[in-house]
């Protein structure tokens, strides 16, 4: 398949599986599901699906692994994955 092609199996696996990681994070933090906090969710978990699988493909994950790296990123979330570049770029600015 040409590199700028869409598989979108593969973008419906990941936005389901981001889907799936926010719900895991949700459910850890005892937080309801069906809040006025969905509307902010669920596009934060379809965009994180998205960026676990890319960084899955980058790093060559395949199979299972490059599925779970969309759930590891969704569950992670927005902050975490921002504190974790700041740290990588060592930006000290960004890690409060």
């Amino acid at each position: 398949m040409p590199s700028n092609q869409i598989d979108f199996a593969a973008a419906i696996t990941a936005a389901l599986l981001g889907l799936l990681g926010r719900l895991m994070s949700m459910a850890q933090e005892r937080r309801n599901p069906f809040s006025a906090s969905l509307a902010w969710e669920l596009p934060a978990a379809i965009g994180l699906g998205f960026v676990g699988r890319a960084i899955g493909e980058y790093v060559g994950l395949q199979g299972f692994a490059l599925m779970s790296a969309s759930i590891v990123v969704a569950y992670m979330g927005p902050r975490m994955i921002s504190w974790g570049m700041a740290r990588m770029l060592k930006a000290p600015e960004l890690e409060k």
